[in-house]
């Protein structure tokens, strides 16, 4: 070492001291950037009293890191006081463009998490729609279950699935939400003879509202599942 220009300060509680320089030509506004960041950071371990940091820095610390400071600055500086207050004031400037980056980026990942929160309190409200929804109808098809007669009345049941979300680009369309009940028009059977009886435009129609599977062979095969679907006994 007793030939390098500017000589590293020890190593103090598993912090990385600033390197040692062989010239003054290699003096650069990274050394005296990397001398600045080394005392800030003896002062905050200078008052720490946690016992895993091990050995506190000493007086002695803070004066060699000062000295490699002085002479980064004054090397920079070309020994005059006006040239080592502009080095400094351009380390100042670097500092705070780092800082200013840093929240920058900060506050992008936190903007991220934000929208990350706000997606994730839509699929808890969602699921707890769904399960609002499947609790009704569960009350829905044990009555429905009742029904031994071709004339007996039937309960719709509320929308349980949601619809997918639409392609980019397409068109906006009205979507029933999870928890309507089937429009009049739809077709849901008022009684047991009408399930026993659906067509398969009918069924389509259903299908497409409650995003329920109602498929078969046949259409018989199609109006079974739906009455499972609705708890209609099937006899």
């Amino acid at each position: 070492m007793a030939n390098m220009f500017l000589v590293s300060p020890r190593a103090v509680g598993g912090l990385v001291p600033p390197p040692s320089v062989q010239s003054a030509s290699d003096i650069t506004m990274e050394t005296l950037s990397a001398g600045v960041l080394y005392a800030h950071k003896l002062k905050k371990l200078k008052t720490s009293v946690s016992p895993d940091v091990g050995e506190l820095c000493t007086a002695q610390d803070l004066a060699e890191t000062e000295v490699y400071i002085h002479k980064s600055a004054s090397t920079l500086g070309a020994g005059d006081t006006a040239g080592v207050m502009n080095a400094i004031t351009k380390l100042g400037k670097e500092l705070h463009g780092r800082l200013d980056a840093l929240g920058k980026e900060l506050h992008g990942r936190l903007d991220a998490l934000d929208g990350r929160l706000v997606a994730l309190g839509r699929r808890v409200d969602g699921v707890g729609h769904q399960v609002h929804a499947s609790s009704l109808n569960q009350n829905v098809r044990l009555y429905n279950n009742r029904a031994f007669g071709a004339d007996f009345n039937l309960r719709p049941l509320k929308k349980e699935v949601p619809h997918p979300a639409p392609p980019a680009g397409a068109a906006p369309q009205l979507v029933p939400n999870v928890g309507d009940l089937p429009p009049e028009d739809l077709g849901f059977p008022r009684t047991k003879g009408q399930a026993r009886t659906l067509t398969a435009t009918a069924l389509d129609a259903l299908q497409q509202f409650y995003q329920e599977p109602f498929t078969g062979g046949t259409v018989d095969e199609r109006r079974l599942k739906f009455q499972v679907f609705i708890g209609m006994p099937c006899e």
